[in-house]
C-alpha cells in the first residue's frame, strides 16, 4: 500500500515574493515615517507595532541591542521593508529569522563581536583567525532582544526547569494594597475597587498598574491622547502588557481609542497572575468576554458551532448575524505560548 503523497512547499521556490512594505499594506498596516515622529515616546510605540506585525507575518529579529529606538525604526522603514522576500502563507509554518549582525561585512562582524559574542565564540575566533584584532566586549547599549516577539513554542516543546518559578506558591501573606494606590485609582477611573484575588493566592496576583507603578512605566488616560498618537501609545501599552506575560486576545470589534479606554480603566486595573515573559504561561485577557460582550463575542467572534449552541440554550434571545470584526488586529497582537 503506497503512502499519500506530501505536498512539500519550499517557500524560496513556491511562495511569491513581495516586500515586507507589500506585505504590511495587504493586511492594512502602514507606518508613518521616521521623520514624522518627533516624539521618542511615539517612536517606541510605533517600532513596537511594526515588530509585533512583523511577527504576525512570522519574521523575527535578533541582535538589535546596538541599536537606538530611532536607529532600529528608521533601517527597518527606510532599508528593509523594501527588500524583496519570500511572502510565505501562515499555515507553512515558516518562521524567517532576520539576524542584525549576520551579513558578513566588516562592520557587522565587529559589532557582533564587541557586543553578541560568547566568551566561546571569541575564543574559536582568534583561534581561527590569529591575525584580526578581536574587540573588547561591551553590553550593547540598549535592552531590547529579551522582549521581542517570538515564535510560538508548541507544548511538546515546553520545559517547566526553563521557568522554574512560574508555578511557585508561597505561604506568606502580602498586604492587599503595599502600595497604596487603591483609593488614587479609584478616583482617576472614577470606578469601584476590583475585587480581591481569591483567598490563599494573594502573594501571585497583582494588577499591571501596580507594576507599572514599580517599574516606572505610566500609562497616559486616553483623555489626554490625540487620535494621531493613539495608535502608538496603544502599541506601547500591549508591548509592556506582553513583557509582563498579560496577553489581549479578540479585540477586532474595538477601535484603538476603545481598546485603550478598557484597558486602561479596566485591564490594568484588575489582579492577574503575570508569569513575566515566559514560553509557558501567561494571563489571557478576553476583550469579548462577560455579560456585556455576549452581542460582540456572537457577531465578530464566536465559530459557528458556539453560535448555534448559545442560539440553542437562549432561544429567546435574537442572534446577531455574523460579521467581520471592523479593526483587523488581532493576527498582529502580541503572542503567548501555545
Amino acid at each position: 500500500m503506497s503512502s499519500p503523497e506530501f505536498d512539500f512547499f519550499d517557500p524560496y521556490e513556491d511562495a511569491p515574493w513581495n516586500t515586507p512594505r507589500e506585505m504590511l499594506a495587504c493586511r492594512g498596516v502602514q507606518l508613518p515615517l521616521p521623520t514624522d515622529l518627533t516624539d521618542e515616546r511615539e517612536l517606541r510605540g510605533r517600532l513596537w507595532e511594526a515588530l509585533y506585525a512583523l511577527g504576525g507575518l512570522r519574521f523575527y529579529f535578533d541582535s538589535t541591542d546596538h541599536l537606538s529606538d530611532r536607529e532600529f525604526y528608521t533601517w527597518l522603514h527606510e532599508e528593509w521593508l523594501d527588500e524583496l522576500t519570500p511572502d510565505v502563507p501562515p499555515e507553512a509554518e515558516f518562521n524567517c529569522r532576520v539576524q542584525m549582525t549576520a551579513s558578513g561585512s566588516e562592520e557587522d562582524t565587529e559589532l557582533w563581536l564587541r557586543h553578541y559574542a560568547s566568551p566561546r565564540d571569541r575564543e574559536d575566533w582568534a583561534t581561527r583567525f590569529p591575525n584580526d584584532p578581536i574587540p573588547p566586549h561591551e553590553w550593547p547599549p540598549h535592552d531590547r532582544d529579551r522582549f521581542l516577539p517570538e515564535p510560538p513554542v508548541p507544548p511538546h516543546l515546553w520545559h517547566v526547569e526553563d521557568d522554574p518559578d512560574l508555578y511557585k506558591i508561597d505561604d506568606d501573606d502580602l498586604p492587599e494594597d503595599p502600595l497604596g494606590l487603591a483609593a488614587v485609582d479609584r478616583e482617576i477611573s472614577g470606578e469601584s475597587s476590583p475585587p480581591p484575588p481569591p483567598p490563599g493566592f494573594e502573594e501571585d496576583w497583582q494588577r499591571p498598574l501596580e507594576t507599572f507603578s514599580r517599574e516606572g512605566f505610566s500609562p497616559l488616560p486616553p483623555e489626554e491622547i490625540t487620535d494621531a498618537a493613539m495608535p502608538a501609545y496603544l502599541w506601547e501599552l500591549l508591548h509592556e502588557l506582553a513583557c509582563r506575560g498579560f496577553i489581549v486576545q479578540r479585540s477586532g470589534h474595538l477601535d484603538d481609542r476603545e481598546l485603550y479606554s478598557i484597558l486602561w480603566r479596566k485591564g490594568i486595573r484588575e489582579h492577574a497572575i503575570l508569569p513575566g515573559k515566559s514560553r509557558t504561561g501567561a494571563w489571557y485577557y478576553d476583550c469579548a468576554e462577560g455579560d456585556e460582550q455576549v452581542d460582540a463575542w456572537l457577531r465578530y467572534h464566536a465559530g459557528e458551532e458556539a453560535r448555534h449552541r448559545h442560539a440553542s440554550d437562549y432561544p429567546d434571545e435574537p442572534l446577531p448575524p455574523r460579521e467581520t470584526p471592523p479593526y483587523p488586529r488581532d493576527w498582529r497582537l502580541p503572542k503567548g505560548p501555545f
